[in-house]
């Protein structure tokens, strides 16, 4: 008797049409009030514990964090997200910035309308600036290891992991041309 496998890609995973609705997070609720609330948050710490005050039961920075994550993965389903901005502790250096989304409507090029403050706008850049140097770095740190793992293996395999090298340098060079152009971008009134 034949054996039949069948392959539906996503490790077995229902297509998306086929999968149960997405229910929201229970904390995203309080991140969102959080976040705009008063100045802008520059810890995942202070966003627990705005969340903590508001939700009035504990909660873990674990939890924020992944709450955080979650909502930066489905933005469209939940209308809004956070932003990655400069880091730092000061108030300079806004670290998260809430956007909505607006999935109604669209702007001239088919483009998902965003809405945030104007004054967000130089701290949405270096935020740009600084999650492409990030990539870069972990990519390049990333490929100088793989040299290490070459080394150790048999030459059938050298090839593959030499082409998966190559796009891991190129990841690494098109993060780094992300950076000098968010670098020198200058964004007027979010257009």
């Amino acid at each position: 008797m034949p054996i039949t496998r069948v392959i539906n890609g996503g490790g077995g995973n229902p297509p998306p049409s086929q999968r149960p609705p997405m229910r929201k997070h229970w904390l995203a609720e309080f991140l969102f009030k959080a976040a705009v609330r008063g100045r802008r948050a520059t810890s995942a710490e202070q966003l627990r514990q705005r969340m903590e005050r508001l939700a009035h039961v504990s909660i873990t920075l674990g939890q924020t964090h992944h709450v955080i994550h979650v909502v930066r993965r489905n933005m469209r389903f939940y209308g809004w997200a956070l932003l990655r901005a400069t880091a730092g502790a000061d108030d300079t250096n806004r670290r998260y910035v809430p956007i909505l989304v607006d999935m109604d409507q669209r702007n001239a090029e088919g483009d998902i309308i965003l809405y945030f403050d104007d004054e967000d706008i130089p701290y949405i850049n270096k935020g740009i600036v600084s999650s492409s140097n990030y990539l870069a770095t972990r990519s390049e740190i990333d490929s100088e290891l793989l040299d290490i793992y070459i080394a150790c293996v048999d030459s059938a395999d050298k090839r593959k992991l030499r082409q998966l090298q190559a796009m891991l340098d190129a990841m690494a060079q098109t993060a780094r041309q992300v950076s000098i152009k968010a670098t020198r971008l200058t964004v007027v009134n979010g257009r």
